[in-house]
């Protein structure tokens, strides 16, 4: 009787972990209309960093990759 090793692998799968936030958010009016070129504004209340982007053509912005913390988030602009 022949005796036969079988050996058995299993793919492993290598995730990298991503430690920061990608805040995103829509900007609207009283309507639901999407509001363009609003300033948001992201600060880091642990840090003092201050993080400054227009809202886009359909109210629409994203924070790329930001580091965590403590924080507040303000827009700044008008419906007319």
């Amino acid at each position: 009787m022949q005796k036969h090793h079988i050996l058995l692998l299993a793919p492993l799968a290598a995730y990298a972990q991503e430690f920061r936030a990608t805040p995103t958010g829509s900007i609207v009016d009283p309507a639901g209309a999407a509001v363009p070129a609003v300033e948001v504004v992201l600060s880091n209340t642990d840090t003092g960093e201050v993080f400054r982007i227009p809202s886009d053509a359909t109210g629409n912005y994203t924070f790329a990759l930001m580091k965590p913390g403590v924080g507040s988030q303000n827009q700044k602009g008008s419906v007319e």
